[in-house]
């Protein structure tokens, strides 16, 4: 009878609201939610009004891909 935790991975998709150095401002599509979270090394070209995928464990919030600019045929 092990306990393990299990994390909680929510996905979600939302806007970059500023740019702001190392630190990105979303606001979440859905819930209209804002957050911070850090500007990825992996993921380039991402700037203001731009569309992010992204995931939230825990406490933090990571994006995953750039997926365009807001009103920008995909």
């Amino acid at each position: 009878t092990d306990e393990a935790e299990v994390p909680i991975v929510e996905r979600g998709n939302a806007q970059v609201a500023a740019v702001m150095g190392d630190t990105l401002s979303l606001i979440d599509a859905n819930s209209f939610q804002s957050f911070d979270c850090p500007k990825p090394k992996d993921v380039a070209g991402i700037k203001q009004g731009d569309d992010v995928e992204y995931i939230h464990v825990d406490e933090s919030v990571r994006i995953l891909r750039r997926r365009g600019t807001s009103g920008e045929s995909q």
